[in-house]
């Protein structure tokens, strides 16, 4: 509760109140640990906080998992996505039999999607999905290994995956979505059906392909997941396609109940 209630005016206290307390009981050094990385991390100090949720994951406890998948997560929203990306591997790696792998190989796949390595995003989600079966994030994964397929080049593979989604769509701005990205997968593979929809496009959307994913800090949506929103454009240019990120809510399943955009 003391790292929940943590603000960038007062999470210096709130530290110095943390210390005295390992300092009193020091037995909770884990528990303090953690709660230290966590007032970081809720008033958006990431850089601390990813030096912190360290210090917690070096400790012998059933939480170093848990601490080095923040860890990662603070790595990420710091714009360290090299850091971040070694760090998710990691703790998918390090930890395999702990829910906070399935986390990670998410959150690396969802990475390397929006930094644009996209035939790696390709083989991170098909490992993801192989790995851990149905998951709350499923749904998700699918989508983005559709979105990365189609931008490495592999439009038929891409444009199976769209369909699917668009049978499986709860939504018509769902269904709606999938079937226009479908369409452009068509069309980036040479079929007349795809042809047609992107002359559809060009004619309503302008010079920009809305292809919407869970944007740079993707989050864990799952049945929840709304790929009509658009928070990433790949924008056409001279010099080929590039990705622009546009405001995304984070990870509900994570952050909405600690309060954490």
């Amino acid at each position: 509760a003391l790292a929940e209630s943590a603000t960038a005016a007062n999470v210096e206290a709130t530290l110095s109140t943390l210390d005295q307390l390992g300092k009193e009981h020091p037995r909770e050094q884990v528990a303090v640990a953690l709660a230290r990385a966590r007032a970081l991390y809720v008033v958006r100090d990431y850089a601390r906080a990813e030096i912190a949720y360290d210090a917690a994951a070096a400790l012998p406890s059933g939480f170093a998992a848990e601490a080095a998948y923040h860890a990662a997560r603070a790595a990420e929203r710091s714009d360290q996505e090299a850091d971040a990306l070694v760090r998710y591997a990691t703790v998918a790696s390090h930890y395999p039999n702990n829910p906070w792998a399935e986390r990670a190989a998410f959150h690396r796949a969802a990475l390397l999607l929006t930094t644009g390595r996209f035939a790696d995003a390709a083989q991170a989600y098909t490992a993801y999905l192989s790995r851990f079966g149905k998951t709350k994030a499923t749904a998700a994964a699918r989508y983005g290994h559709a979105l990365a397929l189609l931008s490495s080049g592999k439009a038929k593979e891409a444009r199976k995956l769209f369909a699917a989604l668009r049978e499986e769509a709860g939504k018509r701005s769902q269904e709606a979505s999938m079937r226009h990205l479908e369409g452009l997968a068509a069309f980036r593979a040479g079929d007349a059906e795809g042809d047609q929809e992107q002359r559809h496009w060009d004619q309503c959307g302008g010079p920009e392909e809305r292809v919407g994913f869970g944007g740079k800090h993707a989050g864990r949506g799952g049945e929840n997941l709304n790929p009509g929103s658009g928070v990433f454009l790949l924008s056409k240019g001279r010099d080929g396609e590039k990705m622009r990120d546009l405001p995304h809510e984070e990870n509900a399943e994570e952050d909405e109940a600690r309060g954490v955009e």
